[in-house]
């Protein structure tokens, strides 16, 4: 017994000893990863925090952004002006507000005097309507240069930098707009650069993130011409930070102290910024999880060992509990593995999405160029018609090239052809300008820089008075010009490509007309309008995506300059969700593709930013959900699983053939048991060679032959029920019956007599079977043959008390009770024998008792009955039960009784008869708990239909 028990003990110890093991392990794997990503996920919001104090510590960004957000808010002009005024004094010196009307009239500001007020008027109407004449000294009065209301309708909402040398360094124009979108007013925002001094501005904004992050991070930064001092100086700092700090590697943006986060970012003055968590990183609360779910495992493979080795165990146990333990060995080692190398698949998942969709956008934005080709064909055809002699040929040409280009007016600005002697060959302006005498300077300016290129492309000096105008003086665009070299010009002949003139970015198209020398001898320039060539094209690609397939990547492009002309597609809002324009305002800053994991609609999503080339209006987005990049990685898991599953099934299944094999007698038992529970009673179960199990299963198959007989008992006593409800013009009959036993004693029946009048009866032989059921039998019959036309229910009852007492003698008595309803009168006539008071439930919900006392039948040699009779109006519901009802107990004892009977009856006297019957059946099986009653019950449910 000691060498068996030290033989079980060691068998215990192996078998959990190496889950165990193995458990701890994989347990510590997973908190390393865990706390991995704790950490990274920590350090990622440290960066964000850095980030926006680089953008809070920038005097334009900070303003801008502020400026932005609020407008972003629903407002009136006079519910904006506390708001505008508070900013005015929150920065004194540091901003100048000016709020106005929608007309464009000044809104003063609460506690602000008004200053300049014409002349901001003025301004303001230059900004809206650049075509009206204003005043310009006033502009310039107030503004310091005639270009800052270019400018400020030229990008509207954001600042922009004014490059007026004086101390209104940026500027920017937002509308106020209501929440249907309706302009209620305009602000114009001035920022001066010396207004705060740069240092004080970064304390400040690092001070600010230091409140919002209180508790988690603590913010500082390090000027790099004083290193040794940190900043800000009412901030304390951990001594050991400096020289954590200084042998940072270059390119080194995060390491720890003393097991704290410490992540650095470089910000736009040369500043480094930097931030360290409070406390060190703490057990995450998944640790705890796993930790109780190995205990768990633990304790269920303790359970099964146990049961394993337990010296009762059943030869099918055995088998399948060794075989499953030792197949499942292996494939918890395999199935660990796979989760092991989970993350790495997911890291590399991530990134090999992240260079995919960073390719897509590359493509997506390189197609821009195919929105032209139709365009660039209709170019090369009209210069293939004019290319012997364009001097001569392409004035003839005028009028059929203006209608070949003209069907592309949506994408054309102006189209122009030029020969080497500055002479205009071709001219079309599809952006006509309300004032004939700029649109002739803007022709002229524009014959002269496309002359200036043909000069710089032959490398000569234009001749005296050629090319004149604002092109031939003009300064910036000589620049413009000159900056590239004669190469660069011809490179760009038959392309389309970006050029700037002046604040204008167009995209240009160059074909040159070679001459017999070499020289060219003239030079076609189209310009296209960046703007509308943008949106058309993301329109027509994504615009039309505004349903997105559930689970399918996110296409989505963020103008660079929110609001004004610039949409974001395929919706508006997503300029305004918060992380989006984060997201977007760290591509512009850094200059670099950037990855972000955010949350869209349903979903998280990562999204891979990067600023268009040819787009470069916009920021391109792609967003790929993260459930659909981690399904990926768990498909290798779920696959190993199902092996691992198929593995184990298979060893079961070896296992419990094995035991079938062995043990066939016992499993036909277990048919006829499952039989029995079918109520298969036909079935037969077959011996077997055991003739201890043969014994047994012959003794079954005798049970079964009963309960057969009794199946037929019952099948043919509900023959005898009614197979449905009765319905008359003057009352509709129902009722159930659910008997305790296969054949049980209650009995109810109804029928039409040729008088019209309804019978309808319930009774209850006393026990159960089939020699009850035999009675019940009888009185049908006796019922049916007694209740002849006329006869009264006292006269029916004696004549079935005499005819049951001639089949059964007085060994099985019977409650009976039996009404006739005349369906003319409303008249009910009935009499019992013995049984339960029905009850009679009035159309205004009163129940009262039809008390009726007598003998059961059987019970008396001379039964003497009393008949009595009720009135019923339309509405009114009879309730005739059998004490199965009344008598149901609940787990304590208790019965059901009347009262709850009554109030039951009441409570549903309003349903139609079928649920109403079924309602009475669960509410008494809900407070029995039995799904069997202990006593056969039965209701009968009379309602008198109202009277045509």
């Amino acid at each position: 017994m000691a060498a068996s028990g030290l033989r079980k003990l060691l068998v215990a110890l192996f078998l959990l000893g190496i889950p165990g093991l193995f458990g701890v392990f994989l347990l510590s794997r997973l908190e390393n990863t865990t706390r991995e990503e704790a950490r990274r996920r920590e350090q990622d919001d440290i960066r964000e925090v850095l980030a926006q104090v680089s953008t809070r510590g920038n005097l334009s960004r900070r303003f801008g952004q502020l400026f932005d957000r609020l407008t972003q808010q629903s407002w009136t002009a006079a519910r904006f002006a506390p708001r505008a005024a508070a900013v005015l004094k929150q920065n004194p010196g540091v901003v100048d507000l000016y709020l106005y009307t929608p007309d464009g009239q000044r809104v003063p500001l609460p506690g602000i005097p008004q200053k300049m007020l014409v002349a901001s008027q003025q301004f303001l109407a230059a900004v809206r309507f650049p075509d009206r004449t204003v005043s310009e000294k006033m502009v310039q009065a107030f503004a310091g240069s005639l270009r800052a209301a270019r400018l400020l309708a030229s990008t509207p909402g954001t600042l922009v930098e004014l490059m007026n040398g004086d101390r209104l360094t940026w500027g920017g124009w937002w509308q106020l707009r209501d929440r249907r979108g309706g302009v209620t007013g305009h602000l114009v925002a001035f920022v001066h650069r010396q207004g705060i001094d740069p240092d004080r501005l970064l304390d400040l904004a690092v001070e600010e993130s230091n409140r919002l992050v209180q508790g988690r991070f603590i913010c500082g930064w390090q000027d790099p011409l004083a290193p040794d001092r940190l900043r800000p100086a009412t901030r304390r700092f951990p001594p050991a930070l400096r020289a954590c700090l200084d042998e940072m590697q270059t390119g080194q943006y995060a390491t720890s102290l003393n097991h704290q986060a410490l992540v650095t970012y470089p910000a736009e003055n040369g500043a480094l910024l930097f931030g360290l968590s409070v406390a060190p990183q703490g057990d995450p609360e998944v640790f705890t999880t796993w930790r109780i779910r190995l205990a768990l495992g633990l304790s269920l493979l303790a359970g099964l060992v146990a049961m394993n080795l337990a010296g009762n165990r059943s030869l099918r146990s055995q088998l399948v509990g060794q075989l499953a333990i030792a197949g499942g060995f292996p494939l918890a080692v395999f199935l660990s593995a796979v989760e092991i190398d989970r993350q790495d698949r997911e890291v590399l998942v991530e990134k090999a999405l992240t260079d995919s969709q960073l390719d897509y956008l590359s493509r997506f934005d390189g197609n821009l160029h195919s929105r032209f080709l139709p365009l660039v064909r209709t170019y090369r055809r009209l210069f293939a018609a004019t290319r012997r002699d364009p001097r001569r040929l392409v004035p003839r040409a005028a009028d059929g090239f203006r209608r070949a280009i003209g069907a592309f007016r949506d994408l054309l600005t102006q189209c122009i052809v030029v020969d080497d002697r500055g002479e205009i060959l071709f001219f079309q302006n599809f952006t006509p300008h309300p004032d004939r005498r700029r649109e002739e300077e803007a022709r002229d300016t524009y014959a002269g820089a496309v002359s200036r290129i043909i000069f710089n492309v032959n490398d000569t000096q234009p001749a005296s008075g050629t090319a004149k105008g604002a092109g031939a003086g003009n300064p910036i665009v000589g620049m413009m010009i000159h900056n590239k070299g004669p190469f660069d010009w011809i490179d760009e002949d038959d392309q389309i490509r970006p050029n700037v003139l002046g604040q204008e970015k167009l995209l240009s198209y160059l074909k040159m007309y070679p001459g017999p020398d070499g020289k060219v001898q003239a030079l076609l320039v189209a310009t296209h309008d960046s703007r509308k060539v943008q949106v058309g094209y993301l329109e027509s690609l994504i615009g039309a995506r505004r349903r997105f397939r559930r689970g399918a990547p996110r296409l989505m492009a963020v103008p660079v300059i929110p609001g004004g002309s610039w949409p974001s597609f395929p919706e508006d809002r997503l300029a305004r969700l918060p992380d989006i324009r984060k997201l977007r305002d760290l591509v512009l800053t850094s200059g670099l593709p950037q990855h972000q994991t955010i949350w869209l609609g349903s979903g998280n999503h990562l999204v891979s930013a990067v600023r268009g080339h040819f787009l470069d209006g916009y920021v391109l987005m792609i967003a790929h959900p993260v459930a659909a990049m981690h399904a990926r990685t768990r498909r290798l898991g779920r696959r190993a699983g199902v092996l691992a599953g198929f593995m184990l099934l298979v060893t079961c299944l070896t296992a419990w053939g094995t035991a079938r094999l062995l043990l066939r007698p016992l499993a036909g038992l277990g048919e006829g048991v499952a039989a029995l529970e079918a109520r298969d009673f036909q079935h037969q179960v077959v011996p077997g060679d055991l003739a201890e199990l043969a014994q047994v299963a012959n003794r079954f198959n005798l049970v079964l032959e009963n309960l057969r007989d009794l199946e037929m008992a019952r099948a043919v006593q509900e023959t005898l029920w009614p197979a449905r409800g009765l319905e008359t013009p003057e009352c509709r009959i129902a009722g159930r019956c659910v008997t305790a036993a296969a054949v049980g004693g209650d009995f109810f029946d109804w029928f039409v007599l040729p008088d019209r009048r309804v019978v309808f009866a319930v009774g209850d032989v006393a026990g159960h079977g089939i020699p009850s059921a035999l009675v019940a039998a009888s009185a049908k019959v006796e019922l049916a043959m007694n209740a002849e036309a006329g006869a009264e229910p006292a006269a029916i009852l004696t004549a079935i008390n005499a005819g049951l007492l001639k089949q059964a003698g007085r060994k099985r008595p019977m409650t009976f009770w039996v009404g006739i309803f005349d369906p003319d009168t409303g008249r009910l006539r009935y009499s019992s024998a013995g049984h339960n008071f029905p009850f009679v439930v009035r159309a205004g919900g009163e129940a009262d008792q039809l008390a009726c006392p007598g003998y059961p039948l059987g019970s008396r040699l001379k039964g003497v009955f009393t008949g009595r009779s009720l009135d019923l109006a339309p509405g009114d519901r009879l309730y005739v039960y059998s004490d199965g009802l009344v008598e149901a107990h609940d787990a304590t004892g208790e019965p059901f009784d009347y009262d709850r009977l009554r109030a039951l009856f009441q409570s549903v006297r309003t349903a139609p008869l079928a649920d109403a019957i079924g309602r009475v059946f669960d509410e008494v099986q809900r407070w029995s708990g039995r799904p069997v009653p202990e006593d056969d019950q039965t209701l009968v449910l009379l309602h008198v239909e109202p009277r045509a």
